[in-house]
């Protein structure tokens, strides 16, 4: 399911897929296998059953643990046609296979099983019923323990690694090619010890952990002891005016006039405001990423939010062009009623490319060029956000930029959280040969090129230096990757938008300490 967000960001048709091709991959394996063993001798039915669970084996220890070959394959499969309807198909097509291929390893162990049970029976049809309680009766016990204890507290490689063992041991309690087996415990054990070994350098200390300030200096509200006020929570935490407020396939889009100014939240997630005071660091981030590239300069930006950086852009002289990526269509919608008006800066400039697009897919599949990229979108923690901070996807950056381009990101307040910090730049560091930090009120701003860049001098101002200093020195030298996405450890959004810690917003992926 975190794979298939990446493509399908609505959790109904990422669902859709996944228990489609769970349940076609049960039915096509149960009616071959039942064939296949289909007056057949018991040895022979224990021999596929043997090497069903060793190709579940493999299958799970190469390609699910590993599932960042999706976005790969995905990637390349559908970069060799023009037609949007025919990607869409083979992204469905190749997901879905992903899915349907360890179903149909072991769906058809029922079958097989069953007859076994029945060659010395009478009773067919209370037989039966005994097999297909146990075998649901596992089902259930296998997904209560995966949901609530393996995946929250080992992770995913670990996970399928349990299943792995499983299948494993199954085989070698068979009494089928046992010799083929004796290797195959030590990898998975040797796998087990070094993904063990990088949890438990990931998990973050949770002394380090703080309760960071609500956001516009709220003050927490005692959720806890007031659990009634829960049910108030939109009258509580929207304490302006609405004047907009629309569904949207990311979560409830607002726009709040507060005292004359607008705001744009999603959810209950303060995004951004029309506020020049308080969108310095967009326009700081805009302004040093402009400052070095060159005249005729073609740019992207990834977010459009309430346009601030993308009106920090192209105050430069230097850009030729700006496409602007943004996959909330209601988002556009709101720009342009509330934060694009007086006149209109956006939406009728023949330099600007508006494109109702995920930034990430726009990336993948685009052929051309950028003299310098920039991402300001959703946190690190919300879905469809997430893969852009991973090294990965820093790697398509890159790929996507002219030669000595450059890279430019915001990131929120850290100046509680150095390590989020540290690995965010050990991150762009793995990538790119130059990798400078800057903060603005605490937010992170990161600029990444080949090539030396002027970011400007640090500052006293904001505890800028003392802060990055401290950043610099703590001892962490992890990365983000799509297979390890180690920073979701370090991001309280509950705490950073100040909201109560029961709150569980649906378009963000919770770790397992909120």
């Amino acid at each position: 399911m975190r794979v298939l967000f990446m493509f399908y960001v609505e959790n109904t048709k990422a669902a859709s897929i996944a228990i489609s091709s769970f349940l076609a991959g049960l039915a096509f394996s149960s009616i071959i296998f039942a064939k296949l063993g289909h007056r057949k001798t018991e040895k022979h039915k224990i021999s596929l059953i043997f090497w069903m669970q060793l190709a579940s084996a493999f299958y799970g220890y190469l390609v699910l643990k590993n599932y960042e070959i999706i976005p790969v394959t995905i990637d390349y499969v559908t970069h060799q046609f023009s037609s949007d309807v025919i990607r869409d198909m083979l992204r469905f097509a190749i997901i879905w296979l992903f899915l349907f291929v360890p179903a149909f390893f072991f769906g058809g162990a029922f079958p097989l099983v069953n007859g076994i049970y029945l060659s010395a029976k009478e009773n067919a049809g209370h037989d039966t019923g005994v097999v297909y309680f146990w075998d649901t009766f596992g089902a259930i016990i296998g997904a209560l323990l995966a949901g609530f204890f393996l995946l929250p507290h080992l992770g995913l490689p670990l996970t399928i690694l349990t299943a792995v063992v499983g299948n494993i041991a199954i085989c070698g309690l068979l009494p089928t090619f046992r010799y083929i087996l004796l290797i195959i415990p030590l990898l998975v054990a040797f796998s087990f010890y070094e993904s063990y070994l990088t949890r438990q350098s990931t998990l973050p200390n949770e002394d380090t952990i703080k309760v960071f300030t609500p956001i516009m200096d709220r003050k927490p509200i005692d959720y806890e002891n007031n659990p009634e006020l829960l049910k108030n929570i939109e009258k509580l935490f929207f304490f302006g005016n609405v004047i907009y407020k629309k569904e949207s396939p990311y979560g409830t889009v607002r726009v709040l006039d507060i005292e004359d100014n607008y705001r744009l939240f999603i959810n209950y997630r303060d995004m951004c405001t029309n506020l020049t005071s308080q969108a310095a660091g967009e326009d700081m981030l805009a302004t040093r990423v402009t400052d070095n590239i060159k005249s005729e300069a073609e740019v992207l930006n990834i977010g459009l939010g309430c346009g601030m950086t993308a009106k920090s852009v192209l105050k430069s002289s230097k850009v030729k062009h700006l496409d602007i990526a943004e996959i909330n269509p209601v988002v556009l919608e709101a720009n342009q009623k509330f934060f694009d008006v007086d006149p209109p800066f956006l939406f009728n400039n023949s330099k600007v490319n508006l494109m109702e697009k995920d930034g990430a897919e726009h990336l993948r599949i685009t052929e051309k060029k950028y003299d310098a990229i920039i991402l300001d979108i959703e946190e690190v923690s919300v879905i469809h956000s997430a893969p852009f901070f991973t090294k990965e996807y820093f790697q398509i950056i890159k790929d996507k930029m002219k030669p000595n381009g450059v890279f430019g990101l915001w990131s929120f307040d850290v100046r509680w959280h150095p390590e989020f910090a540290k690995i965010m730049y050990n991150t762009a560091r793995s990538v790119y040969s130059y990798v400078y930090m800057r903060l603005d009120h605490g937010a992170l701003l990161i600029y990444a090129s080949e090539r030396p860049l002027d970011v400007g001098q640090v500052t006293e101002k904001f505890d800028e230096k003392k802060i990055i200093d401290k950043i610099m020195s703590t001892p962490i030298e992890l990365i983000n990757t799509l297979d390890k996405p180690i920073l979701e450890n370090y991001y309280r959004v509950n705490a950073i938008f100040g909201l109560p810690k029961d709150y569980h917003d649906p378009q963000v992926y919770y770790p397992e300490k909120e």
